[in-house]
């Protein structure tokens, strides 16, 4: 099961990613990453080299992605937890207003997975701006405006792809601890749908339910 988390930066998503992977470890083999990966292209696209264009960044995006989707830790994993995935590439990328043929192979799934569920973390006006201020990552020198364009371009993939598993997150009204509970929960349901068809064991599906 490939399970990606998006949205606007500090809205919450790597904390509860972290707490979903120590509950779920306990029965399953998971594999955890963030986009951009902390290997050399990765770190090239997170942190930038003088002179590099948006469309330079993207291609970075890309090749650090498909570097980690080839890992065998991650095709042997029960359940992969990405800490973004394509959706941020394309939602950061329209902000650059990048062509047709960029979105098209972003979504190229016979190049890059397709998460089974997504979650897109809502983050929104000056709340969100506060949250940035305490952040060193150089991504989050935002005004409230970016910000909130950054979060309708989010919420319009659940219109661009009808036929996805998006699940919204509203990290403004909820705690961590009520969002972590709502993600853990709509997985666990995902995990028990699976192994009615028979693609999980019935011993994992037994402990998920207690």
């Amino acid at each position: 099961m490939f399970i990606s988390f998006e949205g606007v930066d500090n809205t919450g998503k790597t904390s509860i990613i972290n707490k979903i992977y120590e509950v779920l470890k306990e029965d399953f083999t998971i594999y955890k990453y963030n986009e951009p990966s902390n290997n050399y292209f990765g770190e090239l696209a997170k942190y930038g080299v003088d002179g590099l264009k948006s469309i330079d960044l993207i291609y970075l995006w890309w090749t650090s992605r498909k570097f980690e989707l080839n890992k065998n830790k991650l095709k042997d994993a029960d359940i992969v937890l990405a800490d973004r995935y394509y959706d941020s590439t394309f939602v950061y990328g329209k902000l650059y207003n990048h062509s047709q043929d960029m979105v098209n192979h972003n979504y190229d799934h016979k190049y890059f997975r397709k998460p089974d569920i997504t979650f897109i973390f809502q983050g929104y006006g000056i709340q969100m701006l506060k949250r940035n201020d305490n952040s060193i990552d150089h991504y989050n020198s935002l005004d409230v405006n970016t910000i909130n364009s950054i979060n309708q371009k989010f919420n319009i993939l659940q219109d661009i792809f009808p036929e996805r598993n998006i699940v919204s997150v509203d990290s403004i009204e909820n705690s961590i601890e009520e969002m972590f509970n709502f993600c853990l929960t709509t997985i666990k349901q995902k995990i028990i749908e699976e192994n009615f068809n028979g693609q999980s064991t019935t011993k994992k599906t037994n402990h998920i339910n207690n």
